[in-house]
């Protein structure tokens, strides 16, 4: 739905109301605010929707949820408008490897502070660690922010049956923002991933 739609002039306003009737349409409700960030805004990892026209070779972000009787979603996605410079294609692709890297390591008895690890160490060994200051992810349910957190301060233990979300992300400021964001549900001797990247 959205791909086609976001397109150089369009606002990131204009793509809010497009989305919110779509998601009205299929008498759903989002279960969080959604962010929608391009160029430069996608550096902040909570920007706000503003009035900025997308441009030509921009970075789009679109981060959104649906609630669902009464069960939330948590996805973000990257759109880039025209050619991808070869600095994108190396911090992506490192976005990408350090939520591989996590998703990899989940399974029944890790600890949430070394999943976020794992993806921390493929961050640092590029060099892109210092751009990435949030979590890895969280527990999503009933509410869109659930204990447990994928971060380096939680030290809880990964059971069958949970849901997080993995969500590396690398902010440059003045330049572009890249957040992956998964949904990954804890199995009896591994994961699955309840949701899928596109670009």
């Amino acid at each position: 739905f959205l791909r086609p739609l976001i397109r150089p002039g369009m606002s990131e306003a204009e793509l809010l109301k497009r989305l919110t009737r779509f998601v009205q349409d299929q008498s759903v409700t989002f279960s969080f605010n959604p962010i929608i960030a391009s160029g430069e805004n996608s550096c902040y990892p909570h920007a706000k929707v503003t009035d900025r026209k997308f441009r030509r070779n921009d970075v789009v972000l679109v981060d959104m949820g649906i609630d669902y009787l009464g069960y939330k979603s948590d996805l973000t996605r990257i759109f880039v408008l025209g050619k991808i410079s070869s600095r994108f294609k190396n911090v992506y692709a490192a976005v990408e490897e350090a939520q591989a890297a996590a998703i990899a390591a989940i399974r029944p008895g890790k600890k949430c502070n070394e999943i976020d690890q794992q993806a921390r160490k493929i961050l640092e060994s590029k060099g892109l660690a210092k751009y990435f200051g949030h979590s890895l992810g969280h527990g999503v349910g009933l509410e869109i922010h659930e204990d447990p957190r994928l971060s380096a301060k939680c030290s809880t233990v990964l059971k069958e049956g949970m849901v997080v979300t993995v969500e590396p992300g690398v902010y440059l400021p003045q330049q572009f923002g890249i957040r992956l964001e998964e949904m990954v549900l804890v199995t009896k001797d591994g994961c699955r991933v309840l949701s899928r990247s596109i670009i």
